[in-house]
C-alpha cells in the first residue's frame, strides 16, 4: 500500500492548521522546516488515528524529520529542508536544495538498510518567498534581511524560481508542488514554494534494499 496520495493530500491542506497571518510571521522570522513539518504531522496523524496504533505518525522518529510506523518499522520517511527563494536564486552561492535532500535520502535509506524494510522515502523543499522586502524598522525581527532585502524583486517570481528548481533538481522525481498563502508579516506579503521529491537512483546507489515504488 502506497501512502503518497495520503500526503499529498496532507500537504495540500497545510495551511489550513495555521492562523491567519500566522506561518507569514514564522516564515520571515526564522525558517519555517520545523513548523510546518508539524502541521503536516498532525494532518496525517488526523487521518489515521482510528487506526489506533496499527500506524502511527511520528516526529525526529529515528532521526527521520516524519515517519509513518506500524509494527513491522517504518512505512514512510519524509526528510524536510526549508530555505528562502532568494537562495533558490542564488544558485550555489545559496542554499543547495539538491546537495541537501540527497543527503537527507541517503540517510533515510540507510536507515532503511539497518532496519531491513523498504519504505517509501521522500523530501520535502520548502521556500520562503516574500513578495517585497520588510522595511528597515523591522530588520532585528526578520531573519536573513540583507537577503530578503535583495532579492525581493520583481524578476524573483515564482516562476523563475520553479524555472531553477527544474534545473537543479534534475536527480529527484517531482511528485508534488503547491505554493502555499502564508498571509501577511511586518507589512509584507508572504508565500511558501513547497515540492515534494522523490530519488529513486540516490536511492538504489546508497542501499542494497530494493525500495518499494
Amino acid at each position: 500500500m502506497s501512502f503518497e496520495r495520503d500526503l499529498i493530500d496532507a500537504l495540500d491542506h497545510v495551511e489550513e492548521g495555521f492562523h491567519t497571518d500566522e506561518l507569514a510571521y514564522l516564515a520571515l522570522t526564522q525558517k519555517v522546516e520545523q513548523a510546518f513539518r508539524d502541521k503536516l504531522a498532525y494532518k496525517l496523524h488526523r487521518r489515521f488515528e482510528g487506526r489506533g496504533p496499527e500506524l502511527l505518525v511520528c516526529r525526529e522518529w529515528q532521526r527521520a524529520d516524519l515517519a509513518l510506523v506500524n509494527k513491522d518499522g517504518p512505512r514512510l520517511l519524509l526528510e524536510a529542508k526549508a530555505g528562502y527563494t532568494f537562495d533558490i536564486m542564488m544558485r550555489n552561492k545559496g542554499f543547495d536544495f539538491a546537495k541537501l535532500c540527497a543527503s537527507d535520502l541517503r540517510k533515510a535509506a540507510a536507515l532503511a538498510v539497518k532496519m531491513n524494510c523498504s519504505p517509501e522515502i521522500y523530501a520535502l523543499a520548502i521556500a520562503t518567498h516574500p513578495h517585497a522586502a520588510p522595511a528597515p524598522e523591522y530588520r532585528a525581527a526578520v531573519k536573513y534581511y540583507p537577503g530578503v532585502r535583495k532579492y525581493a524583486t520583481a524578476a524573483n517570481n515564482h516562476d523563475a524560481v520553479k524555472a531553477v528548481m527544474r534545473e537543479t533538481m534534475t536527480d529527484f522525481e517531482e511528485v508534488h508542488h503547491l505554493p502555499v498563502a502564508a498571509g501577511q508579516a511586518f507589512g509584507t506579503k508572504v508565500s511558501l514554494l513547497v515540492w515534494l521529491y522523490r530519488a529513486k537512483r540516490i536511492e538504489a546507489e546508497a542501499t542494497s534494499v530494493p525500495l518499494r515504488t
